[in-house]
Order: structure tokens, then C-alpha cells, then sequence
């Protein structure tokens, strides 16, 4: 079995798949790919990238900003600790 561990399953291009989020899982599976890491890049396409991955025990999910994405409207940290209070993180960055 592999691990991902680091992926942005949110900026897939699924066409391969039929556009199915859920065939792709199907498919890594098959692949023998057990687990991966979501990788969360800003705050602003967090809540859509939260709610694609939520359904799947095999992928577990960063939050965080990428240096690239900071803005001055983008949280703090305590924002990014909050959200990551809100569920099964397995890491936080900044």
C-alpha cells in the first residue's frame, strides 16, 4: 500500500474519471494508494475542499495557507487553529 501525502484533491481535473470525484477514490484504491493528504492552500476554497474530501475515511485533510495565497484578509492563527479544532487534521501551516 502508498501513501499521498501531499495532494490538493480540489484542483483534480476529473475528466478521466467522468468527472466523478467518487471513481477516482474507487481508482486510487485499485492503485493500492491507502491514504492521502488533502492539502489546503488558502481559506477561501477551504469550506468546498473540506466538503469534497469529508466522505472519505482514507484522506485526511491539512489546513493552512500557502505562502503564495497569503493575503492580508487571510486568517491568523488562531483562525487556522480554530478550524482546525473543527475536525480530524493531521497537520496545520502557515
Amino acid at each position: 500500500m502508498f501513501i499521498d501525502s501531499h495532494c490538493h484533491l480540489d484542483r483534480l481535473n476529473l475528466k478521466p474519471y467522468g468527472d466523478d470525484f467518487d471513481r477516482f477514490v474507487r481508482e486510487t484504491h485499485q492503485a493500492e494508494i491507502s491514504h492521502m493528504l488533502c492539502v489546503a492552500i488558502n481559506l477561501m476554497d477551504y469550506p468546498a475542499m473540506r466538503a469534497l474530501i469529508d466522505p472519505y475515511p482514507g484522506i485526511s485533510v491539512s489546513v493552512g495557507i500557502h505562502p503564495n495565497e497569503e493575503t492580508a484578509d487571510e486568517a491568523d492563527e488562531n483562525e487556522l487553529l480554530s478550524l482546525a479544532a473543527d475536525g480530524d487534521y493531521s497537520r496545520i501551516g502557515r
